[in-house]
């Protein structure tokens, strides 16, 4: 297995305008070559700060990186071969919830927040899992889990994830619609959720400008009620089918 040790220097300018100094090392014995790059701007890149405010965590180039909030070096938390992404610090600071493939595919892992003691929380084989947020109260995440088949594919639900392992909860269904549902985040008092719902167009990447794209939906997870593996309101009819749900439609 080759491993990518990728190096990363950030330098702040008066103007704030970051560098990134790059160069990945190969085996003594490959015909490859070892590549050197500059880069000063990264795109479809997540980032989040500390709840302190002062290290900021983002991921480049499927690798997860920390920096001083203030600007300087930036130092390598997860890198290698897998692809490690989205990285979210827990609401004490001292870890982190990220998406990596170490496993083979997409799953959630949580480690310190200077990478150690790493582990998998979610063990997806074929599924697609994707925005990870913690609880507030740090002991447990949410995050979206999409269907791989190909009748169900652009069709998504929501879980719930004890990071002990002995809980996994659909705490959002997938919409009647067959459409999805993403970006779960709590709100500070850990009752309500919120998260987006597709409700028109079918692309992923265009939106109709002209038409309403999504839902901006709260669900209060206090009022909810366990019922197998769903959290469902109870006598409340199909069209609010989500617990204590309220809806703000907006054009994106």
């Amino acid at each position: 297995m080759h491993i990518r040790s990728l190096i990363l220097f950030m330098l702040a300018s008066a103007t704030g305008t970051g560098h990134v100094l790059a160069q990945t090392s190969i085996p003594e014995k490959s015909d490859a070559k070892i590549v050197t790059f500059e880069l000063s701007e990264g795109s479809w890149m997540s980032l989040d700060i500390s709840p302190d405010g002062k290290t900021l965590m983002f991921d480049l180039l499927n690798d997860i990186y920390r920096m001083p909030a203030s600007g300087g070096p930036a130092v390598a938390v997860h890198q290698g071969p897998a692809t490690q992404r989205s990285p979210q610090f827990s609401p004490d600071g001292q870890f982190i919830v990220y998406l990596s493939d170490e496993s083979g595919a997409d799953n959630v892992w949580i480690s310190r927040a200077d990478g150690s003691d790493a582990r998998q929380i979610t063990h997806e084989t074929h599924a697609m899992v994707a925005g990870p947020a913690w609880s507030p109260d740090g002991e447990s995440i949410a995050a979206v889990l999409t269907y791989s088949d190909i009748f169900r594919v652009r069709n998504s639900e929501i879980h719930l994830y004890s990071l002990d392992g002995t809980s996994d909860t659909v705490i959002v269904p997938p919409p009647e619609s067959g459409k999805d549902v993403q970006e779960p985040r709590f709100a500070p008092n850990g009752v309500d959720l919120y998260y987006t719902e597709r409700i028109s167009g079918d692309h992923y990447v265009y939106m109709n400008t002209g038409a309403k794209n999504f839902a901006i939906n709260r669900i209060d997870l206090e009022r909810a009620h366990l019922d197998g593996d769903e959290r469902r309101a109870g006598n409340r009819s199909s069209r609010d089918r989500h617990p204590a749900h309220h809806s703000d439609r907006r054009n994106p």
